[in-house]
């Protein structure tokens, strides 16, 4: 069965074109430099950096920057207006068949990061929907005059085909990761993930106050600035609520309480009067797969997106064993 694979960044995370209208209607200052997107003339790097300054989404903010600066080079440009619709053809048959210059230009320079020998059908989305999203947004601002319509066929979204099964946990799994959990925190984290389907970035952003009590008198989460920048209230199972309640006791806290709910662990911070930080992504995953590999699962990847799918289709039942 064939899907269209939904960009890993999308349209929603920008803001709407009056909005952009109203923020960039004036040249961007960026260290010292005054950059007119309204220049057809104007620097590729320069008009991206504009760009990308209407992006709220910080994550939204590096993924584009990492693609548009190895599209600018890949195709050879300086300035957007000398983008062609051949250009774009070219460029976006080379992130279908990962090009190895470009996967050069798309490599982390940090050391001991491991270079991709292929790009993964959520990358070939992602990036073609970054290029898209700029050179309709520079068009816009006057950058450059290819029409919109070229811009929409040269750089269409690809279609892939969804390997099945999904990495959904079983009932029995379920059980088996949250008993694997050795801390409350990590137990709580887990049930979050599996009672209520919230995303990682979601789940790193919550705060002890956004643990609340319904209109019906069940609990709930408030989940401020989730996918699409929407705040929304998610109901959650009552031994969801039970496992956030034991980890703030254990961790002397109390509902109302200002402060990230989940918390890094202390690394002797505390006895210095220093308060624990947040909890990361990184450390969400982590929790993830050790306790994955802890319950005995093997045949699947587990990951926090695993997770998101096994609520997704109702096997969260068991959160409570």
């Amino acid at each position: 069965m064939e899907l269209c694979l939904v960009a890993t960044i999308t349209k929603a995370a920008l803001p709407a074109e009056e909005d952009v209208r109203e923020r960039l209607g004036r040249p961007q200052h960026r260290s010292g430099i005054t950059v007119n997107p309204h220049s057809p003339g104007a620097d590729w790097s320069d008009v991206a950096a504009a760009f990308l300054d209407t992006a709220d989404s910080a994550n939204t903010r590096r993924a584009y920057k990492r693609w548009l600066r190895a599209a600018g080079e890949w195709m050879g440009v300086d300035t957007v207006a000398e983008v062609t619709g051949t250009r774009l053809l070219e460029f976006r048959r080379a992130v279908l068949d990962s090009d190895s210059q470009l996967l050069r230009l798309l490599a982390d320079p940090r050391p001991g990061r491991r270079s991709s020998t292929a790009l993964q059908p959520a990358s070939h989305a992602q990036g073609i929907a970054a290029l898209r999203a700029f050179l309709m947004w520079s068009r816009t601002m006057g950058a450059h005059q290819l029409p919109a319509e070229v811009v929409s066929a040269a750089l269409k979204t690809p279609r892939a085909r969804v390997q099945r099964p999904y990495s959904v946990l079983t009932e029995a799994e379920v059980a088996a990761i949250l008993s694997a959990a050795t801390t409350a925190r990590d137990r709580a984290l887990l049930g979050v993930m599996l009672g209520a389907g919230l995303r990682v970035s979601e789940v790193v952003a919550l705060d002890v106050g956004d643990l609340l009590t319904d209109q019906e008198g069940g609990a709930a989460l408030y989940v401020r600035q989730g996918k699409g920048r929407k705040d929304r209230v998610v109901p959650i199972q009552p031994e969801v609520e039970r496992l956030l309640r034991a980890y703030l006791a254990i961790t002397g806290r109390r509902l109302g309480q200002t402060g990230p709910l989940f918390r890094a662990h202390d690394r002797g911070l505390v006895h210095r009067g220093v308060q624990r930080g947040r909890l990361g992504a990184g450390a969400v995953w982590a929790v993830v797969q050790s306790c994955a590999v802890a319950a005995g699962i093997n045949a699947k990847k587990v990951s926090p997106h695993a997770l998101r799918h096994t609520w997704r289709c109702g096997r969260s039942a068991t959160v409570g064993t």
